[in-house]
């Protein structure tokens, strides 16, 4: 019997993405791993820092505002040439789509809630909460079911899942990818 293998270097081939919060973190994963699978990406933030994938084509921008939002998506669609992805890993959410096309265009939208994942902004804040209970900024990870804190990478497999054609019959849901902690 032979066994079918998925070529996920392709997976996104000839799709176009931008990536809002993408320079690093969580957001630079997804990015990386939509650009490893063929995509062409826009990354949107503030900053560049050196976690910022090379290969994405990086604006910059703050997408506080609507009209900002606005903005950065005309500036990323004529550098990609059009738009097949979103990920809204920052911030506001009317980006893209005007309120007079509804649902009738069949556009797939999910949510990934993550827990902990080691991150500079979340190291910072978890660091605060424990030491507000007198806890050790390792005793984080020990409330985590599967015993460590998430990678922007456990974040980023699961955002790309959904955003592929392998989750083509998911929408409207919300996945907890949190190693267990919110079960």
């Amino acid at each position: 019997m032979s066994q079918s293998v998925l070529d996920l270097s392709k997976e996104f081939a000839g799709r176009r993405a931008l990536v809002t919060g993408g320079s690093r973190g969580i957001g630079a994963a997804i990015a990386q791993r939509l650009l490893d699978g063929g995509a062409s990406v826009v990354v949107v933030a503030r900053n560049r820092h050196e976690q910022t994938p090379a290969g994405a084509t990086f604006i910059k921008g703050d997408i506080l505002t609507l009209e900002g939002c606005k903005k950065l998506v005309d500036e990323s669609i004529k550098a990609l040439g059009g738009l097949d992805i979103l990920v809204n890993n920052a911030a506001a959410a009317d980006l893209v789509l005007p309120k007079e096309l509804g649902a009738a265009h069949k556009i797939r939208v999910n949510i990934v809630t993550p827990g902990g994942v080691e991150t500079p902004g979340g190291d910072k804040i978890r660091n605060e909460i424990m030491a507000a209970m007198g806890a050790p900024p390792e005793a984080a990870a020990a409330m985590v079911p599967l015993g460590r804190l998430g990678l922007p990478s456990d974040i980023a497999e699961a955002s790309v899942f959904l955003l592929s054609p392998r989750a083509i019959w998911i929408t409207g849901q919300n996945f907890h990818v949190d190693g267990g902690f919110s079960f």
